[in-house]
């Protein structure tokens, strides 16, 4: 319950808190690749057998990885220094 709990509450809170930083597109992508990635790791032996080369588990983490894309494409790159003439007009 305590893995699921959030996955109910993050569409409320979209839902009532509304935010002009981060669309709700990018929210539900998110809680999107979650979701596949509980679906793969539920049906980890299943997926291994049917693909005999990749396991559920496997899937599980590359969607698991993929989870937070959406939010760091929505706000950008905070960790690249500004270049010069984008904030000032002009190169120092």
């Amino acid at each position: 319950m305590i893995q699921f709990l959030p996955m109910l509450l993050i569409p409320v809170i979209v839902a009532v808190y509304r935010s002009s930083h981060l669309r709700a597109v990018t929210v539900w992508t998110m809680i999107l690749f979650y979701v596949v990635a509980k679906v793969a790791e539920f049906y980890d032996a299943g997926i291994m057998t049917a693909t005999s080369c990749v396991s559920g588990h496997t899937i599980k983490h590359l969607f698991a990885a993929l989870t937070p894309v959406p939010l760091l494409a929505a706000l950008g790159n905070p960790g690249r220094a500004p270049s010069a003439s984008s904030s000032t007009g002009h190169p120092d």
